[in-house]
């Protein structure tokens, strides 16, 4: 289910104002909260942030494990030296 990005962007900006913005403030404050204590891309998404198993595909396709990954890299490389 990946969809373009352009077409994200459209169907993001239909979303009203307000719901975009307590949206984006509970995105960044989860994604804080898992840089900061890490976990699975799993977790992240489940757990963190409340989707279905269908999220996977679609999340995964956006950068969603990268960014998890990045986390956990970030993390290893600090306790390294």
């Amino acid at each position: 289910m990946g969809i373009k990005n352009d077409e994200l962007r459209e169907k993001w900006l239909a979303i009203p104002y307000e719901t975009r913005l307590i949206a984006a403030q509970f995105i960044f404050r989860e994604l804080c909260e898992h840089a900061k204590r890490s976990g699975t891309f799993r977790y992240l998404i489940y757990e963190r942030l409340g989707f279905y198993l269908d999220a996977y595909s679609p999340l995964y396709i956006a950068g969603g494990l990268d960014i998890s990954n990045e986390f956990k890299l970030k993390k290893q490389r600090s306790h390294r030296g």
